[in-house]
């Protein structure tokens, strides 16, 4: 118990406090996992399996156009700063 504390560094009063913050973190992490299997097992039951590449695909260039946009965000803020 005593490395445990050491590693944590919880200080008298504050156990409560962290208890629920912990409880809370618990609670969103569990909510989200259990959401995620839910959202791909309805999208495998709408869609089929046949469609999963497509997604991929599909999720791999939403992602690629939102870093591009982001570097010429960046780029365009830089040339307008100086």
């Amino acid at each position: 118990m005593d490395i445990f504390r050491r590693a944590v560094d919880i200080r008298s009063g504050e156990y409560g406090r962290t208890g629920l913050m912990f409880s809370c973190m618990f609670l969103l992490i569990a909510a989200y996992v259990v959401m995620k299997a839910v959202r791909d097992s309805l999208f495998l039951y709408k869609l089929g399996v046949a469609q999963l590449p497509l997604v991929y695909i599909l999720v791999g260039v939403g992602v690629l156009l939102a870093l591009i946009t982001a570097v010429i965000q960046k780029y365009v803020a830089a040339r307008q700063a100086g």
